[in-house]
């Protein structure tokens, strides 16, 4: 396998099971709000440069939603890119070089 094809590979698997996670996320909190599930789960605040998220004595299922709905708007609005440009540094580890081995302690000249 080349390392193009690694990496395009590792890339895809990423983001699918990121939005594999978010979906799942998704997915509990809809069961805990269609489970009646309704105690008091705590309270929220996130900042946004000059707006701000406050969310007060919400159910557990609203914290996996939200959470969920942040993992999957991530993913989607990052998209997929392959970076498959060789690197800046000769030196560096190619899918043909193995790395290289350090010296064990005390034998370093």
């Amino acid at each position: 396998m080349s390392l193009e094809m690694a990496i395009v590979i590792g890339t895809t698997f990423y983001k699918l099971a990121s939005l594999a996670v978010g979906a799942m996320s998704l997915l509990l909190g809809y069961r805990l709000f269609k489970g009646g599930i309704w105690g008091n789960a705590g309270d929220a605040t996130a900042k946004f440069a000059k707006t701000s998220l406050v969310v007060k004595n919400a159910a557990p299922g609203t914290f996996f939603a939200i959470v969920g709905a942040v993992i999957v708007g991530f993913v989607v609005y990052k998209g997929i890119s392959f970076d498959l440009k060789p690197a800046a540094n000769p030196q560096s580890v190619t899918a043909d070089t193995p790395p290289a081995v350090p010296e064990p302690k005390g034998t370093q000249k």
